[in-house]
């Protein structure tokens, strides 16, 4: 009942891997070895976030006034191993949240880069069935800035459409109705 003391406990067990670790008991984890480029192991601050209970805990403290301090605490995650995090969030329960529906938002981006595993992420997240259009929604959206953030780079534009194809996601892109997608699928 109090967000903010479990917010404190976790972030204090987080901050000390050596003293106390969530990788070091049973938990339900991240389906690692979809990944092509599994994650360090051995390191316990990455490990932590193969613990999807953690990942389920953190998204229901934010919708009970934690959200900022909340986000402050994935950005290890974020810049560390943000496979293992895309991963998490897509297995935890829970609704999409505005909190969730913000991180995959963050992240898509990192896997239309090259980014290792992009591959089996992108897959596990566009044929999502617990998330769904709403998720391919997040995807297609992400694509678009990404593509107009780079001054219209022709590079990320062919690495969208192997992407797309990949996924077979194009017919998705060229027959969205949505007004913002316009410029970006006419030069697609």
């Amino acid at each position: 009942s109090n967000a903010e003391a479990q917010l404190s406990l976790f972030s204090a067990i987080l901050k000390s891997p050596d003293i106390y670790s969530f990788a070091d008991h049973i938990y339900s984890s991240v389906p690692i070895e979809v990944l092509k480029t599994p994650p360090e192991v051995d390191n316990k601050e990455i490990a932590a976030w193969k613990n999807v209970h953690l990942v389920e805990n953190l998204l229901y403290i934010s919708e009970n006034n934690c959200y900022s301090q909340v986000l402050e605490v994935l950005k290890f995650p974020l810049q560390h191993c943000p496979d293992i995090l895309f991963m998490a969030l897509l297995q935890s329960n829970g609704p999409l949240t505005r909190l969730r529906q913000e991180l995959f938002t963050s992240l898509v981006p990192i896997f239309l880069s090259n980014h290792p595993n992009s591959g089996p992420i992108l897959h596990h997240a566009w044929n999502s069935s617990t998330f769904g259009a709403p998720l391919k929604n997040i995807i297609m959206l992400s694509m678009n800035e990404w593509y107009i953030r780079s001054d219209s780079d022709q590079s990320r534009l062919s690495r969208i459409l192997d992407v797309a194809q990949d996924l077979k996601a194009l017919s998705n892109l060229l027959n969205s109705r949505d007004s913002r997608f316009f410029m970006f699928v006419i030069d697609l």
